[in-house]
């Protein structure tokens, strides 16, 4: 029988997802890459933080430098396959790569993924386990509508998308349970999409 702690945890994120992706965002886009859908990623961390009153700790060094490693070894494990398998990559399309891979997408997806969604299951279910997969998952499902927006040359490259972010879900993951707060999962974020940033203006990708 699901309880009303697990109630609160699928609802939650049924009413993410429903917003983010069914809402008409399109009638409120400007001419630009930068996504308006950002100002409802903002809205809903601030009111799940505020409504289950989601703590944040320091940041801790704890286990720091292996999860540096491990992020930074999916980034260029990532990108060899990318680049040994010739996908099209359409992150060299974007208006402003440096705002946009550099500091949206790590503050936004890890304030929403990370410290909204994770934070709130590790509050309402009892397996930390269970709560760290189903944050990996739905961070690397967040990235399927690709399929959908992108021409069909990229389709490939989502699929492949979806699978190094339900790893790095899992990694910067385990460093928010490990550390209690999101500066550290931010920073792993930055670290991952460094690599790509790099390897997009080196047209390695």
């Amino acid at each position: 029988m699901i309880n009303k702690n697990s109630l609160i945890a699928v609802g939650t994120t049924v009413l993410y997802f429903a917003v983010a992706w069914f809402f008409p965002w399109k009638l409120f886009q400007v001419d630009s890459t930068i996504s308006v859908s950002y100002v409802w990623d903002f809205v809903f961390c601030l009111g799940v933080g505020s409504a289950f009153s989601l703590p944040l700790r320091p940041a801790s060094i704890s286990g720091l430098f292996v999860r540096v490693l491990a992020i930074a070894a999916l980034g260029c494990l990532s990108l060899f396959i990318l680049n040994y398998s010739g996908v099209e990559v359409p992150f060299k399309f974007l208006e402003h790569p440096i705002i946009q891979l550099l500091i949206l997408a790590p503050i936004v997806e890890e304030l929403v993924f990370r410290y909204a969604l994770l934070g709130l299951y590790l509050q309402r279910i009892k397996s930390r386990n269970i709560g760290l997969l189903a944050s990996s998952v739905l961070f690397s499902l967040s990235h399927a509508p690709g399929m959908l927006h992108l021409p069909e040359e990229y389709t490939t490259f989502v699929y492949i998308q979806i699978g190094y972010t339900f790893c790095m879900g899992w990694i910067i993951g385990k460093a928010r349970i490990r550390t209690g707060g999101v500066i550290e999962p931010i920073g792993l974020h930055f670290i991952f999409n460094l690599l790509f940033y790099v390897a997009v203006i080196k047209g390695i990708i």
